[in-house]
């Protein structure tokens, strides 16, 4: 497998190559300490490597000191996927997406919220479709998901072991066992739902409510922009556009569980059951 091999055939045809990746990029914007960036371009400079994203077609990397490619892949299927869809005009949700019967949900929270865990939860019930970046289009007041190969990231603790569902694990990012999902239908799927993961005090009980209106568009900003990536120059009119009509297109809500608390059943249950009262 080569690193072009991590690209979503069908959503990008960028090359992957490794080579040297300069450390400043000509007139971009710094949206933070690891990236910098302007409409055409993309330099994350992390820890180990730097990363450069051209347009749609192209993705050079350059690994530092002793960081190996394979440390690197999961950024060429993550990050840079995000950006080459970026620079292609489609927007993403930091979601995992979910085929549940006749319903397809998203997932979605802030890093560490859980809802890779909660997902892969769900998926046993169903489907797994693409986990941590979903591509979302609207198209005549439609939301539509478009699911593509990405292994799943999960905590390597006791509750979350069987997660996987028997999937394929190996080393994954920061501490965590990457998951390979199983074979699912890749075809774009109307989002139906999209339930939002938030932590809550410790020894509180796990509960939902529906969101609507700003709080909702507020909601799919955090779960889409969270660099500023996706607004950044000449594409802010046409984002803030796609996250009006994803907010007034998707039912949300939120479901709030204790933080240190193991309540992955409950909150499975409660979705499976809509009991969040979309």
């Amino acid at each position: 497998m080569t690193l072009s091999d991590l690209l979503p055939a069908g959503l990008v045809s960028a090359a992957v190559r490794v080579g040297a990746v300069p450390a400043t990029l000509d007139g971009g914007t710094e949206l933070n300490e690891w990236l910098v960036a302007r409409d055409d371009a993309a330099l994350y400079r992390m820890a180990g490597f730097r990363m450069l994203v051209r347009g749609t077609h192209e993705v050079v990397v350059e690994p530092l000191g002793t960081t190996s490619l394979d440390e690197v892949a999961v950024h060429v299927y993550g990050m840079a996927v995000r950006s080459l869809l970026l620079h292609g005009g489609v927007f993403c949700l930091h979601a995992s997406a979910v085929r549940l019967g006749g319903t397809v949900l998203a997932v979605g929270g802030r890093s560490g919220a859980g809802k890779s865990t909660t997902a892969m939860a769900l998926a046993a019930h169903g489907e797994l479709l693409v986990d941590d970046v979903v591509p979302v289009t609207v198209t005549d007041g439609v939301a539509l998901v478009h699911p593509f190969h990405r292994p799943v990231h999960l905590d390597r603790s006791p509750s979350h072991g069987d997660a996987g569902g028997g999937g394929r694990i190996t080393s994954g990012p920061r501490g965590k066992q990457a998951v390979e999902p199983g074979a699912a239908d890749r075809r774009p799927c109307p989002l139906q739902r999209l339930v939002v993961i938030e932590l809550g005090p410790p020894g509180t009980a796990v509960s939902a409510r529906p969101v609507g209106g700003a709080e909702r568009l507020r909601w799919i900003v955090r779960l889409s922009n969270s660099t500023g990536l996706a607004s950044l120059g000449r594409r802010a009119a046409g984002y803030f556009a796609w996250a009006a009509a994803v907010a007034d297109a998707v039912p949300t809500a939120v479901v709030t569980r204790p933080d240190g608390s193991d309540t992955l059943g409950e909150v499975v249950a409660m979705i499976r059951d809509g009991r969040c009262d979309l």
